[in-house]
């Protein structure tokens, strides 16, 4: 989350975004 605080390139941003959602679907996945 800091990190994306910190972001100010859009393609920073879009991969601390697809970071994100990696890790949800990973935890989505091992809850499982």
């Amino acid at each position: 989350v800091v990190l994306c605080e910190k972001a100010d390139d859009h393609s920073w941003e879009g991969l601390c975004h697809n970071i994100h959602l990696i890790i949800y679907h990973f935890l989505k996945h091992t809850r499982n």
